[in-house]
């Protein structure tokens, strides 16, 4: 009688890249990925591609290609969209995003997005529908040279904006009632919004409104309680109607607080609409109150 017998030995996939000069020496290829949390808001992670190789030629989408990659891993959280981002001062990055049961079986059939829209140095960010507790490798490759400086990669899921985000979403306001807490971390621009007082730039599209129905020919309408004077630039304007039907009737732009502005030759019985500005939904944009 033969017998066999043998050793069934198990283990982790061998990478046969070189390990990368920075990150630890982390990032060679997937199998040694770095380690990325899901955040509220961008924190970076190193991730330079100096010293590493090229582990995966993703082809010609997003401007793939054999220059040295460096790779991250996440794994999501609920399912909805996440912004991943790789952060470099000197070198215009592309972002690709794969999906594989096990690092060391990752191909290019298993991408599943790619960014390379910013076409300069600073961040590349790919946005993009996830699923829940699922694990997603992100490679990112300079797309003219090697050498990089900056923070990296950072995956991260921006807060909802507030529910008064769009001009149809208008928190009303009872006059010489209690005043209203409100914020404008997180607004975005609605199509048709234009920045109030004719203030340059988008930054200052990203806007909260509020509504009144007027019970007299003049009011007041009062910003209160903003966090510090570095917050005293915000926009306060009064419209007849909505984005792409209303027009603007007065707007003010006071560095101080309380912001206030007397309206007059009101309609009685007709709702107007404030837009409150705080460059880009700023940090600032928290914590006031508004009344009229």
């Amino acid at each position: 009688m033969l017998v066999l017998s043998f050793a069934l030995i198990v283990g982790s996939p061998k990478s046969s890249q070189a390990a990368c000069s920075f990150n630890g020496g982390l990032g060679a290829d997937p199998c040694s990925a770095i380690s990325l949390t899901v955040g509220a808001s961008c924190t970076g992670v190193e991730a330079r591609t100096n010293g590493c190789g090229n582990f995966l030629n993703p082809g010609a989408g997003c401007t793939g290609g054999t220059r040295p990659d460096v790779w991250g891993v996440f794994t999501t959280g609920a399912a909805g969209t996440y912004n991943i981002t790789h952060n470099s001062s000197n070198r215009d990055m592309a972002v690709h995003l794969f999906t594989d049961g096990a690092c060391g079986t990752i191909g290019i059939a298993d991408e599943v997005g790619c960014s390379d829209a910013n076409g300069g140095n600073g961040d590349e960010t790919l946005v993009i529908a996830l699923l829940a507790a699922t694990t997603y490798y992100v490679r990112a490759e300079a797309t003219s040279a090697n050498g990089l400086v900056g923070n990296g990669f950072c995956v991260w899921t921006p807060a909802p904006p507030p529910a008064n985000d769009d001009c149809s979403g208008a928190i009303a306001l009872t006059v010489d009632a209690a005043c209203t807490n409100g914020t404008t971390a997180a607004a975005t621009t609605e199509a048709g919004e234009n920045p109030p007082c004719g203030a340059p730039g988008s930054a200052y599209d990203q806007s909260v409104w509020y509504k009144w129905v007027a019970t007299s020919t003049g009011h007041t309408v009062t910003v209160d309680n903003l966090a510090s004077a570095a917050c005293y630039n915000m926009y306060v304007a009064v419209y007849d109607g909505c984005p792409g039907g209303g027009n603007e009737s007065a707007c003010s732009y006071d560095n101080f607080d309380p912001q206030a502005m007397t309206l007059e030759n009101l309609t009685i019985g007709n709702t107007y609409y404030v837009q409150i500005t705080y460059g880009s939904g700023g940090a600032c944009g928290t914590g006031q109150t508004f009344c009229v």
